[in-house]
């Protein structure tokens, strides 16, 4: 049986207020999904930009605007891993890095 709990790190986020319960999402069968995307609550934490392999700065929001964390249950506790919905935008189109306009899915499997 899948352990139901609420995955620590969710909890850690709920409590310093970067994500609501209303963002987390789970299945019946151990499956969570925080609905609030990486960039999101990285700028929360005053985080707009990274540095590339090339030490370019990149901006969050260009890259990290659709991965999602998600866990998943077993009886030893939860597996942390992110999930890419990307989207078609057009976030490429004024010249500046970014992650790409066609869609899709990536789920991360350990």
């Amino acid at each position: 049986m899948a352990n139901t709990k609420t995955p620590a790190i969710f909890e850690q986020l709920l409590a310093d207020a970067h994500i609501e319960a209303k963002h987390i999402l789970a299945t019946a069968d151990g499956f969570f999904l925080v609905h609030k995307s990486l960039s999101d609550i990285l700028a929360e934490k005053n985080i707009h930009d990274f540095l590339d392999s090339q030490e370019q700065r990149l901006k969050c929001s260009s890259f990290f605007d659709d991965w999602f964390l998600y866990a998943v249950s077993s009886e030893q506790g939860h597996t942390y891993s992110l999930l890419k919905f990307r989207e078609q935008e057009q976030d490429a189109k004024d010249g500046a890095p970014a992650d790409g306009d066609t869609p899709g899915v990536t789920i991360s499997v350990i």
